[in-house]
């Protein structure tokens, strides 16, 4: 007698019993293995997109960090909603909850920023601050690197001197000195028409040349007498293929303690700078903010990093 072949259901079924089976920490990681463009350029993917906007995730240390906001938010999940077994079955509602919660729990704004952005990102939602009903930070609340902390003076600032003279030149971030995709290496430091400039790839894998500090550039010469001279600044492409090959020299740094207050140094290269670039204006005007000269803000902007005029006031000015 034949036997019965077992009916194992449709494929539609089948698909749904497969979707289930999964953890929500393994359907997490197969999200953000889809999202993974680390080692592309963000800049060129931006310029062939129709709406300007890039899809994935370009940046490796942008990369960890949303992988942590993840497991932290699976875990908050499985405790708190445990009927929800798939990550299409988040409601924007729960991620506002978690955010909520978040707050509540005392952290700060920063973290929650970072939380929302990444939640944002993970699930292709459009949550804002207001619609969370999350508290909006104030530049006056502002208090990170405007004191001497005590940690600052747990180190011999001697024994890192050419690190902190090369953050308060340039005031890079603290991922390009050992940490991050394109940490600094030889080539990265070099010379156009006497002056000195830095090549880096720093959050959200965005490429940029810093302009040093006038009042910074004998010293940091002084550590590095054997700059390169080229004759034109680097492009993204250009600095990016040089970097894959290995063509840059060896890593200017091998360690960066993190007892330096490195957000401090990248203040003091905005002050400076902002200075250096008003006093080079013959006709400089207070025309942001009340206070400002709007071009020098956004020179000083584009030199830290940063997209918002608003941010290098409020965060690194004041």
């Amino acid at each position: 007698m034949k036997q019965r072949k077992r009916k194992r259901g449709s494929r539609r079924q089948r698909r749904a019993r497969n979707k289930y089976s999964k953890s929500l920490n393994f359907q997490m990681h197969e999200r953000m293995q889809k999202m993974n463009r680390i080692g592309e350029s963000r800049h060129e993917a931006k310029q062939q997109s129709i709406d300007g906007k890039t899809e994935g995730i370009f940046s490796k240390s942008t990369y960890d960090n949303y992988k942590q906001v993840s497991v932290q938010f699976v875990k908050w999940l499985q405790a708190n909603h445990n009927e929800i077994k798939h990550v299409d079955d988040v409601p924007r509602s729960v991620l506002i909850e978690y955010l909520q919660e978040r707050e509540k729990g005392g952290l700060s704004p920063n973290t929650l920023s970072r939380d929302l952005g990444a939640l944002n990102k993970l699930f292709g939602t459009d949550i804002t601050k207001k619609e969370a009903d999350l508290s909006q930070r104030s530049y006056k609340e502002i208090t990170r690197s405007r004191e001497q902390k005590d940690y600052n003076k747990q180190y011999n600032p001697k024994n890192w001197q050419k690190q902190i003279d090369i953050a308060k030149g340039f005031g890079i971030r603290r991922e390009s000195f050992v940490t991050g995709d394109y940490r600094l290496r030889e080539g990265s430091l070099y010379r156009v028409n006497d002056k000195l400039y830095v090549a880096v790839v720093e959050k959200g894998g965005k490429f940029r040349n810093v302009e040093v500090r006038e009042d910074m550039q004998k010293t940091i010469e002084q550590h590095f007498p054997n700059v390169q001279e080229r004759e034109v600044l680097y492009t993204e492409h250009e600095f990016r293929e040089a970097y894959e090959k290995g063509e840059l020299g060896s890593a200017l740094f091998d360690r960066y303690t993190s007892k330096i207050d490195n957000h401090a140094l990248r203040r003091e290269y905005a002050q400076e700078k902002y200075k250096e670039l008003v006093n080079g204006l013959k006709d400089a005007r207070k025309d942001y903010y009340k206070e400002y000269d709007k071009r020098a803000i956004a020179e000083v902007s584009k030199n830290l990093g940063h997209n918002r005029l608003r941010v290098i006031v409020e965060h690194y000015l004041r």
